[in-house]
């Protein structure tokens, strides 16, 4: 168990709450833009026709990473590795970030833009009697997201493809009009939570010149 010092434990403290304080301030003015940045993206145009779309919608979909998954423990044991750490941390992170999603929306309760685009709240914990057509936060961006930033911190230079592959995929959703800007927003913060969660500090990449961290 790691003993903390009144001082790094406020610093940690420090830390947590402007984390928070970011999120919350990202989260007002996503809420404040919701309705202008869905009227500006929402497309009338066939995109779900172009592989683009379905390349990018596809980063959301859950069992593309427990592929993803299945192909590091093979490479792994082909190249005498043992990278099923790391295969469990990325599956886990992508399936917690989704998970995380869909409890959320039971609890917030937002309906999806619909026609208007505009905010509309059933009540906290409403979505329980009924699930039907939430969309706070979006499900397939917290996928992505999850399995983009756990990637991006076990393999270094991965996060440069896949952190825009899952911001891709959360454009997908606002061009579809199925979501709102702070639906993503959160699904963002979700899947760095996750990422955070499922990833264990002993296979984080550290610089070998570099002191090692406790904690």
């Amino acid at each position: 168990m790691l003993y903390l010092t009144p001082h790094d434990r406020r610093k940690r403290l420090i830390r947590r709450l402007g984390i928070f304080s970011l999120f919350i301030a990202g989260l007002v003015l996503a809420l404040l833009l919701d309705h202008t940045l869905w009227q500006a993206l929402k497309t009338d145009r066939p995109i779900t026709r172009r592989d683009w779309y379905w390349l990018l919608r596809l980063a959301g979909y859950l069992p593309t990473w427990l592929i993803v998954a299945a192909i590091l423990c093979l490479a792994g044991h082909a190249a005498k590795r043992n990278l099923t750490p790391h295969a469990l941390a990325l599956a886990g992170s992508a399936a917690l970030s989704g998970l995380f999603a869909e409890i959320l929306k039971l609890i917030i309760a937002r309906d999806r833009p619909g026609e208007t685009g505009l905010h509309h709240y059933r009540g906290l914990f409403a979505g329980f009697a009924d699930g039907s057509n939430l969309g706070m936060p979006s499900s397939h961006a917290a996928v992505a997201f999850g399995a983009a930033f756990t990637a991006a911190r076990l393999f270094p230079g991965a996060g440069l493809v896949l952190i825009p592959l899952a911001a891709g995929c959360a454009l997908t959703r606002l061009l579809m009009g199925d979501h709102f800007f702070s639906d993503v927003y959160v699904a963002a913060w979700l899947g760095c939570l996750s990422a955070s969660i499922c990833i264990p500090g002993s296979l984080i990449p550290r610089h070998p010149t570099a002191p090692a961290r406790l904690g």
